[in-house]
């Protein structure tokens, strides 16, 4: 509380709630590695006073001046302001004056509507928050996109592994191959002294997919969401899920030929919030017998994680047991400066397999030329 009556004697017109959000922003940073405290949150919000706001990118290279040390915060850095302040430039404008500009309404020298690119709602800056994130209903790309996506996925598929199926090759039930057996017979007088018995089949690659849908993956979620469908029309076994705060098996909402989407009505448990542990670990438990040493899972994801690393190791540990191949597909692996420095990613790490940039149509058919989905050799 004394910490609150400082700053709110420091930044005067600006409201409570907004120094409540700055001064949460340095625990959820720390969260991620970065070394700031007290010290930073009084500068920010003295920066905040003494600044005119015209946008949020101003307000994020402010505070990115303050609280990065190193070249690997700053890379991160704008990835985890919006993603704690919930900031999507194109939706703000300033439609409310800041609260103590009263006596400026009343006496009519000031308008509500200014010409300033910043909506600031009852003063305060729109904080990302676990139970009070952004809900939103996933699409599907376009026709042509999507025809694209379905070409390279069924591509994908042949670099899975497929297992021996219990199956033998085409034919009639005998375990002997009569005609090769014959044949090669043929060559000898017609006397069979090698017996040629029939091959197994190969069973389709079981696939799982999981899908972080959380705030900050939400540019990349219909381009995954498509992906995931144009799994379930390949030749495999597969499986879908989304996660945030809450996991969520949306396998028969992708399964139709002809899709849109899913709505939000669908989606109504899953919040904005990430946490990649605790939904990990629902998958171990709850979805234990869709994962077998024949799976290869994929797991869709920033690894920007609000729960504690000892859960994601703990689920992370266990899935690595339970199937045959862990593939992390990051969209901000592509950036330039990106390193896995996070928490949550470098927790992970250790128990995957195979870590790939995918971020667009491009990147994704990149990544299948190169066989990146392939067993290492």
């Amino acid at each position: 509380m004394e910490v609150l009556e400082v700053l709110s004697r420091q930044i005067g017109l600006l409201s409570g709630r907004i120094i409540e959000q700055v001064q949460s922003f340095a625990p959820f940073l720390r969260q991620y590695g970065f070394r700031v405290g007290t010290p930073e949150s009084l500068t920010a919000i003295e920066a905040l006073s003494a600044i005119e706001i015209e946008s949020m990118e101003q307000v994020m290279d402010a505070m990115r001046s303050i609280y990065v040390k190193n070249p690997a915060e700053w890379a991160i850095f704008p990835s985890l302001f919006k993603r704690h302040f919930g900031v999507v430039q194109h939706e703000w404008k300033q439609t409310t004056v800041l609260e103590g500009d009263t006596e400026l309404q009343q006496s009519g020298s000031g308008s509500a509507e200014t010409s300033s690119s910043l909506q600031i709602e009852g003063a305060m800056l729109r904080a990302y928050n676990p139970n009070h994130g952004q809900r939103y209903a996933l699409r599907v790309l376009k026709e042509g996109q999507l025809q694209q996506i379905l070409y390279w996925t069924r591509k994908a598929v042949l670099q899975f592994e497929s297992p021996r199926s219990r199956r033998l090759e085409k034919g009639r039930r005998f375990p002997i191959d009569f005609r090769r057996t014959i044949r090669h017979a043929m060559k000898n007088g017609g006397d069979p002294l090698v017996i040629y018995k029939r091959k197994y089949r190969r069973a389709r690659p079981r696939i799982v997919i999981v899908t972080d849908i959380s705030g900050s993956m939400k540019p990349h979620a219909d381009f995954f969401t498509t992906v995931a469908w144009a799994f379930l029309h390949t030749r495999a076994r597969v499986e879908t899920f989304v996660f945030s705060t809450e996991i969520k098996r949306i396998t028969p909402l992708l399964s139709r030929h002809i899709v849109h989407g899913i709505p939000f009505e669908q989606l109504i448990e899953l919040k904005g919030g990430t946490r990649i542990g605790f939904c990990l670990s629902r998958l171990a438990h709850r979805y234990g017998s869709l994962l077998r040493k024949q799976t290869c899972l994929i797991i869709v994801s920033d690894g920007y994680d609000t729960g504690h690393p000892h859960v994601l190791k703990r689920a992370m540990d266990t899935l690595s047991g339970l199937v045959g191949k862990i593939v992390w597909v990051n969209p901000l692996l592509g950036e330039e400066g990106y390193e896995p420095v996070a928490t949550g990613m470098s927790t992970a790490l250790p128990y995957v397999d195979r870590f790939v940039d995918v971020h667009d149509q491009e990147s994704w058919m990149q990544a299948v030329k190169l066989h990146l989905f392939a067993n290492q050799t």
